[in-house]
């Protein structure tokens, strides 16, 4: 990855960006935030990674050249798949190691499940 910076297909995604690199959750505010974190994250043989933006689109992210997209299979996604990809994640040694609550999903709004999550896994990695 010798790019400074993001690089963006057709438009960018709304932040916080929430993405799952191989088991690994990872939370970011901004783009310069993305990009501070991503060189902790053991990245595999997949060419891209799926990332969700704060309205709860679906993204594919190719760590290759820092780019993300919204050409993906996966569009929309919901809050308990979201929080579910939270749940499982692999660096939970690091940070919090709580749980994000399932229950009363019909009152909290997506945007703010999503910022929650970039808040909880702020000292990840």
């Amino acid at each position: 990855m010798n790019q400074k910076e993001l690089q963006y297909l057709f438009r960018k995604p709304k932040f916080p960006l929430i993405i799952s690199i191989e088991g690994y959750f990872i939370g970011a505010k901004t783009p310069a935030d993305l990009l501070k974190k991503l060189p902790r994250v053991p990245f595999g043989d997949s060419a891209y990674y799926q990332a969700i933006d704060k309205t709860g689109e679906g993204w594919n992210f190719s760590p290759e050249h820092r780019l993300l997209s919204p050409l993906t299979f996966k569009k929309r996604w919901t809050k308990k798949e979201i929080i579910s990809l939270f749940n499982q994640r692999i660096n939970k040694e690091d940070g919090q190691q709580e749980q994000y609550s399932e229950k009363s999903l019909s009152s909290k709004r997506l945007d703010r499940i999503i910022t929650d999550l970039v808040k909880l896994s702020e000292n990840f990695q």
